[in-house]
């Protein structure tokens, strides 16, 4: 199954860049991830109603990390979600 990780973000948001950083070690540690920066200021709304925060990740839909977590967690977390 591919795993889809989704990163909620905005503008003015104080951990957001350190957010879109951690989207970008996902996408080279494990290309074959699925990986979505979705910037607020730009969409037009919440495509998940769980996400209430930003930084907020989203893995294969379901809530994940609200804030940032430690890239070595976070991999990690991907890992597992082929069994």
């Amino acid at each position: 199954m591919a795993i889809t990780l989704e990163v909620y973000v905005q503008a003015g948001c104080i951990g957001c860049d350190r957010a879109r950083y951690l989207a970008q070690q996902v996408s080279l540690h494990m290309p074959a991830t699925r990986v979505r920066i979705i910037d607020l200021n730009l969409s037009k709304g919440i495509s998940n109603p769980e996400v209430f925060a930003v930084p907020t990740f989203v893995v294969n839909g379901a809530v994940r990390y609200l804030g940032n977590p430690d890239l070595q967690d976070l991999l990690h977390t991907l890992q597992t979600q082929n069994g």
